[in-house]
């Protein structure tokens, strides 16, 4: 309720009073100003969404599954991939080499699947392993197997519905990060129709802060 009433408070009553319930003026400039974006805002919050749900799926059943293999004793690569996997937490190639391949090599300009992909993250694959090892005991996965369960059954019927909390909690971390990010459409995204919640946003407050800049400029030039 404060929110919407700060929208339609005036800055100056802002400025006097902070965010009140009772501002001393009320204006409906801030919604003439979004409303000149046109349906561009609804988009975005499409995009925003797609983005943050689908990614979000995307990243908790990926390193979920990662978080398994990781968690099997009997996997040959489990040492290799949990070192690769370390690698890449402390050491990364840097933003222009991650901005060339994906934008040379792997085409993902102006395309939805750049807001998602890879959506594997080194430190929600460990957690993943680590609940996994403390709360899946080995003889709960050995007697499936012995009633001739595989791998992919035993993960989707057995591990993940044991995890819960760590999915709902990891999860609940990546939507927040997906929500609010706004640097990757801001590379990638040329296409107005494919731009962020937050690019909007962001664009929005920078036309706002160069406007206020050349007010002040324009006042102490006047006097």
């Amino acid at each position: 309720v404060l929110v919407v009433i700060a929208s339609l408070s005036t800055e100056a009553s802002i400025l006097e009073k902070g965010f009140s319930f009772f501002p001393t003026e009320w204006t409906l400039d801030g919604y003439r100003y979004i409303s000149t974006f046109g349906d561009q805002i609804i988009r975005a919050y499409g995009v925003t969404l797609f983005e943050t749900v689908v990614g979000s799926l995307w990243t908790v059943f990926i390193c979920s599954m990662f978080g398994y293999v990781l968690s099997r004793k009997t996997f040959r690569l489990r040492k290799f991939l949990t070192v690769f996997l370390l690698i890449t937490m402390l050491f990364r190639g840097g933003g222009l080499s991650e901005f060339i391949i994906k934008s040379n090599y792997y085409q993902l300009r102006n395309n939805l699947l750049v807001l998602i992909l890879p959506g594997v993250g080194a430190y929600t694959c460990f957690v993943m392993r680590t609940f996994i090892q403390s709360n899946v005991h080995e003889s709960l996965i050995e007697s499936a197997k012995l009633d001739g369960a595989g791998e992919f059954y035993i993960y989707t019927r057995i591990v993940l519905p044991l995890i819960k909390p760590v999915l709902a909690a990891l999860g609940f971390m990546e939507a927040i990060g997906h929500w609010n990010q706004w640097q990757t459409s801001l590379l990638y995204m040329s296409n107005p129709k494919l731009a962020t919640l937050q690019q909007i946003l962001m664009k929005i407050q920078n036309s706002m802060d160069y406007f206020k800049q050349n007010m002040s400029l324009s006042t102490e030039l006047a006097k």
